[in-house]
This record gives C-alpha cells, structure tokens and sequence, in this order.
C-alpha cells in the first residue's frame, strides 16, 4: 500500500509515463477509443489493451500523443494487430513496427518490461490495487485537441464472482472465464492525480487499462518501479459494484501470434507451460 503523497505522486508520474490514450484520427479532432500501455521484450514494442477496443475499426485510424503530457497526435503507421485464437478473452496487442512511431515512444514515453509485471494475489487490502485510464466521461474537444484526464481509481480484489456476471445481456460476447478472469471492488468515487477524491465517472475510455497491485519491497530504496506490478486488463465494469479485468497471463497467448520466443519470455514470467 502506499505510504505518503509522496510515493503516491511518484507512482502516478511512472503510470502516465507508459499508459496511453488510444484515440482514433478521424476529422479535426481526435476521438477518444480506449486505454492501453507500451510493454517491450525482446526490443519489440506493444501497446497492450483490451480486444473489443480494436474489434470493427480501421486499424489505419488508430493514433496515439506524441508525448504523455499532450504533443501532437501521431497515427501508429505499420503494425501488427494481435489477439488470442479463443475469442472470448478480452485482451489484445498492437506490435508497433513503424520506425518514427518507435522512435518517439522510446524518446517521449516509457515502456513496461517483464520485471514490471506479476501474477496477482488471490485477495488484497483495500487501496492495493489501482487502475488508471481516460475516462470518456472527462475529455473534451480543445482546438483541435482532445483534452481529457488520466484518473487513478484504487480497490481491492474481489474473491468471488459478482453475481451480475451470469446476466448474458451484458457479458454475452465475454462470458465469465475461471482460467483469466479477475474482479475488484469499483466505488462511486475515485482519486485524482492530486490526491484529491472525485466522482468517479462512467469508464468507457478505460477499457484496455492496466491493474496494477502494490507490492513489498525487498530493498531500502522505495521506487514506483519496484513498489508497483502490473497484474491485470480492464475489460469491463458494473459501476458502484466491481470492476472486471482479465489476467495478464493471457498476454502470452496473444504474443503467440507475434513470435515464439517473446511469448515463451511472458510464459517463464509467470511460470506457464506451452498450450
């Protein structure tokens, strides 16, 4: 759990730093699809999010900032969409293969790595766990900007399945999966990048977020890098109930669509075996 203003501050900075706005180019301002966050192993590059936040657009429309404060709006040129074969996960990556795109992520943005990513506990204490996206909720056109608000909602895991999740209206296309699924509590209120708590906001926008779990540190010298993990997807929510979100394991199955040894890398990270 974090301790102080101070390390919460410096866990927000390192979570703007590699979570993205995935906006689509479409007239003269940009429209807002989802969230995701830059991940490379192997010197490949990935924007990890959510699978229905590329599901039925023209991957030509895809863009992203130039930088995590505001820059200009730059589509993601040559890329490799990549998904699990079994439909019903909600997770995807985009291989970002494009050399100017590249450049800037590596010169403006930060990328995860596999010593940032773990498997998630099977309970937490309150405010160990934190979700940041862009909510829709909160973003506007200015200029020909889309100005919106990186907001960091913290929780804790759920143990148990939410009873909402048998309503098949709802979850019909992404039903509940034993092997990925994972649920945390979702309040009415969420907290700022200042500390100050808000309203939360409807979350269409945060889909494709990363869960990130709050870790002990084994050292003396505390860092966001070392001190936070990401576990997890946003997939979905029921808002004032819980929040829905899909394990980062599954990133290997949609690595096995890009090349054998980078998801052979994510599945000795989590100790899984082929299949």
């Amino acid at each position: 759990m974090i301790k102080d203003d101070n390390e919460r501050a410096a866990v927000d900075d390192f979570i703007r730093q590699v979570t993205v706005p995935i906006l689509l180019d479409v007239g003269s301002t940009p429209a807002l699809r989802g969230t995701g966050t830059l991940f490379s192993v192997h010197d490949k590059v990935f924007l990890i999010t959510a699978r229905h936040v590329l599901d039925d657009i023209d991957p030509s429309l895809f863009a992203f900032p130039e930088n995590a404060r505001r820059g200009h709006i730059h589509t993601l040129g040559s890329r490799q969409i990549l998904k699990p074969a079994d439909f019903r996960i909600d997770v995807a990556a985009m291989e970002l293969q494009d050399p100017e795109v590249l450049k800037l992520v590596r010169s403006n943005w930060r990328t995860l790595t596999l010593a940032n990513v773990a498997a998630p506990s099977p309970t937490t204490a309150d405010q160990d766990v934190l979700v940041a996206g862009f909510p829709g909720a909160l973003t506007k056109p200015e200029g020909g900007w889309l100005g919106g608000a990186l907001v960091s909602h913290y929780t804790q895991r759920i143990p148990l399945v939410p009873e909402e999740m048998g309503d098949s209206f709802v979850y019909g296309k992404y039903p509940h999966n034993p092997d990925f699924d994972l649920y945390y509590d979702h309040n009415n209120e969420g907290t700022g990048l200042d500390g100050k708590l808000v309203a939360t906001p409807k979350l269409e926008g945060v889909s494709g977020a990363s869960i990130w779990e709050f870790v002990p540190q084994s050292g003396l010298l505390w860092t966001a890098e070392s001190g936070a993990r990401v576990v997890g997807i946003q997939s979905g929510y029921v808002r004032g109930k819980f929040l829905r979100a899909v394990n980062w394991k599954a990133v290997a199955l949609v690595l096995d669509q890009s090349d054998p040894e980078i998801s052979k890398a994510v599945r000795d990270a989590y100790s899984l075996g082929r299949g």
